[in-house]
């Protein structure tokens, strides 16, 4: 008979050999803040007590101003409602890139593309996002292929960054995040920006951008990304030149003042769809019109008296003096 096998039973330690609270990972956005934070370049973004921006602001203001429509309004009012509708739907993609700090004017992205018929047949008409790597890609060289005429004379040097005689413009990080899926048929529009304004010592440029759906009128994907000029010659990174640096200054003063003013631009159209709560359901003693005939309290006379059907002590029918009551 064998021998009986003895089990051994082993203690835990008195204390854990993992730490009981997760590593907290800084994210990449906390990461290239606290690197640009030292830098003698960076402009921290200034954060205005105002009131916030609603991120679905098309929407917004066209579900207030059909309140107002369904409640009641007068011709003059329907006709400016109408005006600013109209406004709305040219400026909505300009004032939704450009509040998010995109330059919009020139040949700055990716603009107005129509999904192939491809994507008809594919999973039910939703596009994979994959093909938003596309979009993003094309608004990318777009967007660096700009700057050959914005500066004239750097535009050879600006062209040298896609070739590899010199430093090339190489993507180093990429970071999506899918917001709302898109489906067939469809038109977008992608821009890129830059983030940051690099110093002299810097050798990483960090840009983001945006894929807008013009079906849904909003942003659909957003990415953050992060390049290098990569030496081939020393297979090592290189210096953002003195060019792109004060190119990129002025790129960044633009976005600033361009996304100013396209959110006083919607804070305006805000205001105005305000104004007209006001003067229809919002305004004091503010009565619907369902549409009903009001009464006004006069009779026409027909020649006879029309009966109310009340009895007096006397007998007889209110309003007529001749009637009698029958009932008794």
């Amino acid at each position: 008979m064998p021998p009986r096998l003895r089990m051994q039973m082993r203690i835990a330690p008195p204390f854990p050999i993992f730490s009981p609270v997760p590593l907290q990972r800084r994210s990449y956005a906390d990461t290239a803040k606290v690197k640009r934070a030292s830098g003698p370049r960076y402009q921290k973004k200034e954060e205005k007590d105002v009131e916030e921006m609603p991120s679905n602001w098309h929407q917004e203001i066209k579900t207030r101003l059909g309140k107002c429509i369904m409640f009641g309004c007068s011709r003059d009012q329907v006709q400016e409602i109408g005006t600013l509708l109209g406004e709305v739907a040219k400026e909505w993609r300009d004032l939704t890139a450009a509040a998010g700090g995109f330059i919009v004017d020139g040949n700055r992205g990716f603009v107005d593309q129509r999904l192939p018929p491809s994507e008809e047949t594919t999973n039910r008409g939703y596009v994979s996002n994959f093909n938003h790597h596309q979009y993003i890609e094309s608004s990318r060289l777009n967007w660096l292929t700009y700057f050959e005429n914005l500066e004239p004379e750097h535009a050879s040097q600006w062209r040298e960054l896609l070739t590899s005689k010199r430093p090339s413009f190489i993507l180093e990080a990429f970071r999506a995040s899918y917001k709302f899926p898109l489906k067939y048929p469809d038109t977008v529009s992608a821009y890129h920006k830059i983030q940051y304004v690099p110093s002299e010592k810097d050798k990483t440029i960090y840009m983001s951008s945006i894929v807008i759906s013009h079906k849904q009128k909003r942003v659909v994907a957003s990415t953050r990304e992060t390049a290098m000029l990569y030496r081939r010659q020393t297979q090592g990174k290189a210096r953002v030149p003195p060019f792109m640096r004060d190119t990129f200054e002025k790129i960044w003063r633009q976005q600033e003042d361009g996304a100013k003013v396209a959110k006083d631009r919607i804070f305006e159209f805000l205001s105005r769809v305000r104004k007209f709560e006001e003067q229809t359901w919002d305004k004091k003693g503010a009565v619907e019109d369902t549409g009903a005939v009001e009464s006004t309290g006069t009779v026409e006379d027909t020649g006879a008296a029309e009966s109310t059907g009340a009895v007096d002590d006397t007998g007889t029918v209110d309003d007529t003096g001749a009637a009698e009551n029958t009932g008794s």
